[in-house]
């Protein structure tokens, strides 16, 4: 395999995991592409003592519309499901191009997005942002934004969710005078309706401000100065029960509605994820430079490096046609789409709307398809 000159891009929930348990199979074939393990040197390099096998034969890296948490940390549930070694360098989440927003942002007022504070926190702080807000703690702190949920008049069990709850540890608090200057959403929240409200409040206004007695200075219709950065523009993703579920994608579809109720006017927003053409120049980097250290290892001594060390081909397998198979085949010439149909895809051929370029029963097959295609290839280029 050293001698080949491909890459390979894995969608992670649908192809490997369905809500972190491994689909049948996924853990080998993930192996087939690793060095066998160095027992007698103890070579257990990585993140996870139950590794099976050494380290990778062919460059790979992860790429997920999935997040929330640090990109290390996803790193270390995926080794340890599939009993491989991750580098979390060679995981991209849907909010890791998000650190090119540190330049703008970094010094400013602005509310983040994630199931919990603390998740929301960890992720502004690891990446920069110095005066993040997590919804949840601006909501709180702003009763009055979501009284069906702060007011004991509406929520008779209030005080019991105010004594479980865990205080964060933040650098800022908000007290309802602060400029917002933007909203970056790392993940779904899990009470929508919360963030529905406390959203469009911020967003349909001129400044954010939302202090008590405060009369907001709503937005002229078409404008919005506050902008709203949105992580994985799926619809829907592939979990255990046979239909997709609903995440981040559903959200800011009905976020939209609301907004548009309020305003006259469609909601303003960026995504980050697949299909974008960020991603892929982002992965493709990754993919070049572990190819670049695999052809200097000691064991592809007997390599044949290509032509300034560039991969021919990059496979993206995925299941998702609107996401994975979308972003892959309008990546370029280089990108090979595989559709598979564990996950969001089960239909009979190939989708219509987003066709691969070749469709199979599971990564089991994918890789399969890809050994043999390569080894075909190599003997008569």
């Amino acid at each position: 395999l050293q001698s080949m000159n491909f890459g390979i891009v894995f969608d992670i929930d649908g192809v490997l995991l369905k809500d972190g348990v491994p689909i049948p199979g996924a853990a080998e074939a993930m192996h087939r592409l690793h060095q066998p393990l160095d027992t007698h040197h103890g070579t257990r390099e990585g993140n996870d003592e139950g590794h099976k096998v050494g380290a990778p034969r062919v460059p790979y890296a992860f790429v997920t519309n999935g997040g929330g948490v640090l990109e290390s940390v996803k790193a270390d549930k995926l080794a340890h499901a599939l009993h491989i070694p991750v580098d979390h360098n060679h995981l991209i989440q849907s909010h890791t191009p998000m650190k090119g927003l540190l330049p703008k942002y970094a010094d400013k007022n602005i509310i983040v997005v994630a199931k919990d504070e603390h998740r929301a926190l960890v992720l502004a702080e690891n990446y920069g942002f110095k005066r993040a807000i997590p919804i949840q703690t601006y909501s709180r702190q702003h009763p009055y934004l979501y009284p069906a949920k702060h007011n004991p008049y509406f929520n008779p069990h209030h005080e019991q969710m105010e004594k479980a709850r865990v205080e964060h540890n933040t650098s800022f608090i908000p007290d309802g005078t602060e400029v917002i200057s933007a909203i970056l959403m790392f993940e779904e929240p899990l009470d929508w309706g919360e963030a529905f409200q406390v959203m469009v409040d911020i967003l349909r206004t001129e400044d954010g401000i939302a202090a008590a007695g405060h009369h907001p200075r709503f937005i002229a219709p078409g404008t919005q100065p506050i902008h709203l950065y949105v992580a994985n523009p799926d619809l829907v993703y592939a979990g255990q029960y046979t239909v997709p579920r609903f995440t981040m994608g559903g959200f800011v579809s009905c976020l939209n509605t609301l907004f548009k109720h309020m305003t006259g006017a469609d909601l303003q927003f960026t995504y980050f994820g697949k299909p974008l053409s960020g991603t892929y120049a982002y992965v493709e980097t990754i993919l070049h430079d572990s190819y670049a250290k695999i052809q200097q290892s000691p064991s592809s001594s007997s390599a044949l490096p290509s032509p300034n060390g560039s991969l021919r081909t990059i496979y993206a397998i995925g299941d998702n046609p609107l996401s994975d198979i979308k972003g892959a085949n309008n990546a370029g010439d280089q990108y090979f789409s595989i559709l598979v149909r564990t996950g969001c895809f089960q239909g009979e051929g190939n989708d219509a709307e987003n066709p691969a370029k070749h469709v199979c029963k599971d990564v089991v097959e994918a890789i399969d398809f890809i050994l043999k295609r390569e080894q075909e290839d190599h003997a008569h280029p």
